[in-house]
């Protein structure tokens, strides 16, 4: 009996050791549990410190509604991760709102700036619409609106200026094409000035149609803007550039809104003679006369008024009669060279003599008398001299010799 109760109680403290290392076992176990169930606590309690405050940022935000299978293969990452993203975002989320805040009142006093009345009537009464607690994004269909007013607006001016633009740019063309027009014709003229009449003592004749258009103040502001609304049609561009903007103000400012111009108003003549080896520049009447004896001039301005008339003609065959005065009191030598370039010319001289004994008529192919009393032409041969009897006996008895 001593002997079985020493071996059951040998097998007792053995499973005794063996409970206790198991107790210490599942003890040691468990308190790792807790201290890790505690850690747990610990860091959920420090997440939930983090996210309250988180929450209830995100509970003010209207957030579209995702459904499952756009977060269902997201990776998110672990709470801290999340945490971390969330701070990002409402970071971001803060700034980009207070840029937006920003940028929405700087587009505000741009709209304020230099806007009319009715424009600001109407930008009053879009946002009298909104509530008091309305946010900065509630405006921006407000803004949109108001832009696509200022934008119609916009497209209105700039067509409106585009008309303008182009009438000017018309302008310039008329002008710039009676610049290069007058500069031709005075090239013309004085090649046609060179032929036909010469005159005994005047070694050179010029004339010279100068155009008086590059002397108006508004043609070098006109100039330059006619050159940028070309490249601005050119670019394609919907808005002009500041330098466009810049020239048609000067064109504005300098151009008269009411001034007249015809073509004697842009041109200037000139005379440019070589008489006894001077040189003259005749620009009116006055110095002509100066210029030179009476009937030199009168002749200077035969010779240029065939060369006008040879230009108006041009090809075309007709005949043109020429009434001139006073033709007597020139010298016989230079009539008689102008009667044979107006013969040349298809030109026949129309002149009235008191004197019917002048030489000058021998130069006209009919001569006429008016009779008062009867109050009808009569065909008259002009009286030769006695002199001039005798030198044509002369010359035609040496010739038959």
């Amino acid at each position: 009996q001593e002997t079985e109760l020493k071996n059951s109680l040998r097998t007792l403290e053995q499973r005794l050791a063996t409970l206790t290392q198991s107790y210490k076992t599942e003890r040691n176990k468990l308190a790792k549990t807790i201290d890790k169930l505690d850690n747990s606590i610990r860091d959920i309690g420090n997440e939930l410190a983090e996210i309250e405050p988180l929450l209830s940022r995100l509970n003010n935000l209207v957030l579209p509604e995702l459904d499952d299978a756009s977060t269902k293969h997201a990776s998110l990452g672990d709470q801290t991760e999340r945490i971390m993203r969330v701070n990002e975002g409402l970071e971001h989320l803060r700034t980009t709102q207070d840029k937006l805040v920003k940028s929405m009142d700087t587009f505000e006093s741009a709209l304020i700036r230099d806007a009319g009345k009715d424009f600001l009537d109407i930008m009053q009464q879009s946002f009298d619409v909104l509530s008091d607690n309305a946010n900065v994004r509630d405006k921006l269909p407000i803004l949109e609106q108001l832009l696509s007013i200022l934008s119609a607006r916009q497209k209105q001016i700039v067509e409106q200026g585009e008309t303008i633009g182009g009438d000017l740019n018309k302008f310039f063309i008329v002008f710039s094409d009676i610049n290069r027009k007058i500069a031709s014709q005075s090239k013309r003229l004085t090649e046609e000035v060179q032929d036909d009449l010469s005159l005994d003592g005047i070694a050179k004749s010029e004339v010279r149609i100068l155009s008086s258009v590059d002397e108006l103040n508004f043609w070098g502001p006109l100039k330059r803007f006619a050159q940028l609304f070309t490249e601005w049609q050119l670019s394609g561009d919907f808005l002009p550039n500041s330098a466009y903007l810049e020239a048609l103000s000067d064109v504005v400012e300098v151009l008269p809104s009411q001034a007249n111009y015809s073509i004697e108003s842009l041109l200037r003549l000139e005379l440019h003679l070589n008489e006894g080896g001077s040189d003259l520049v005749i620009k009116n009447d006055r110095q002509l006369l100066e210029s030179s004896s009476h009937g030199m001039a009168y002749l200077i301005l035969c010779k240029f008024l065939l060369a006008f008339t040879r230009l108006l003609r041009n090809q075309a065959q007709v005949h043109i009669h020429w009434p001139i005065d006073e033709i007597g009191t020139l010298a016989y030598h230079n009539v008689e060279k102008l009667f044979a370039a107006c013969d040349k010319n298809a030109i026949h001289i129309i002149g009235a003599f008191p004197n019917p004994e002048s030489d000058v008529l021998m130069l006209f192919k009919h001569r006429y008398l008016i009779d008062k009393q009867k109050q009808q032409l009569e065909k008259i041969e002009p009286k030769v001299s006695r002199i001039s009897q005798r030198l044509k006996a002369a010359k035609l008895s040496e010739a038959a010799v």
